[in-house]
């Protein structure tokens, strides 16, 4: 990085920092760099958005409020306006449409948004606001709603993934995001194809270094996914229950001279339309990195991580904050 006081060179640093909103304190690591001329300190953009992106991560966590994705994926689940959405709630006229774009909630409304992600609860709140939609608006929300109400696909596939994921919210061991079915299955399908299948072991750490890759630069991860810091390395939370019943995805036992191991193989192609430009990049950096490392060179350098030497003795989760000290990417 190059310094905008002298032109000179600039080192890179990070510190935890103590940031307020609404009043309540957080913790949040920040980067910021040093010009080696004059020992001024500097941020950029992208450090600050960083920064402040972990405080509203850390202060929806603590109230339970939810995240600016739930918050688009209700008005799409629904096919309702942002502004009849608020009109249902009791919001101001476009108040629903600024936490579309980011705004936090209150906490109040931040959970009156929450409960109606259930359909029945949203049905009971558009049955008390009748008076706000004409009766060709109610019968088309109420068209909506059948499909939704009855839908035995959608069920098995929440069942699934409260068994997969143990029910994990959105939280800093989960990197901010809600585990979802189909987009843990494209992260592990997009390796299983890069590499024309993968061994069980050096999958684990792919997936890790991306979704802690992708805290470090955006303060978020990718799967959703929470990992533990086992004698292997950091793997996934059930990775192999993970891997055994998300589907299409096909495993080998291959014999070597000291034991086995588990190659996947992939049975679908891949869903690249589910992934953001910035998770493919990630994707594609770890890719590059570790392509021409095996199950135990990538282990190795896994046990380097201070994600993996500081919680390894306690078997416990691993915060995503670790991926601001990866030293392998």
């Amino acid at each position: 990085m190059k310094s905008p006081f002298t032109g000179g060179e600039a080192t890179m640093h990070t510190e935890v920092i103590e940031m307020t909103f609404r009043k309540e304190t957080f913790d949040v690591i920040a980067q910021y760099y040093i010009c080696e001329d004059t020992g001024e300190r500097f941020t950029t953009d992208k450090q600050d958005n960083l920064a402040i992106n972990q405080l509203y991560n850390q202060y929806r966590e603590r109230h339970g409020i939810p995240f600016v994705d739930d918050i688009n994926d209700i008005i799409s689940r629904y096919d309702v306006s942002a502004a009849k959405m608020s009109k249902i709630l009791g919001f101001g006229e476009n108040q629903y449409a600024k936490y579309m774009k980011g705004e936090i909630p209150s906490v109040s409304n931040g959970k009156l948004i929450s409960l109606i992600s259930d359909v029945s609860e949203f049905k009971k709140m558009v049955d008390k606001s009748q008076n706000e939609f004409t009766a060709e608006e109610l019968k088309r929300i109420e068209k909506k709603l059948i499909p939704l109400q009855n839908n035995d696909e959608s069920l098995y596939k929440t069942l699934l993934s409260d068994w997969l994921f143990s029910k994990n919210e959105k939280s800093i061991y989960t990197g901010y995001i809600k585990p979802d079915l189909d987009k843990v299955k494209n992260c592990i399908l997009y390796f299983l194809h890069k590499f024309d299948g993968v061994f069980e072991t050096k999958l684990n750490k792919l997936l890790f270094y991306s979704d802690f890759l992708s805290f470090k630069n955006y303060g978020v991860g990718i799967s959703g996914l929470s990992y533990r810091a086992i004698d292997f390395g950091p793997v996934p939370q059930q990775y192999s229950t993970i891997y055994e019943n998300i589907g299409n995805i096909d495993a080998e036992i291959v014999p070597f001279p000291h034991g086995t191991g588990k190659r996947l193989t992939p049975v679908e192609n891949i869903d690249m339309s589910i992934f953001k430009e910035r998770e493919i990049e990630i994707f594609e950096q770890v890719f590059a990195h570790f392509k021409n490392y095996n199950a135990v060179e990538i282990s190795e350098a896994s046990h380097k991580e201070a994600a993996w030497i500081e919680s390894h003795d306690k078997k416990s989760l691993i915060r995503y904050d670790y991926g601001f000290c990866l030293k392998a990417m």
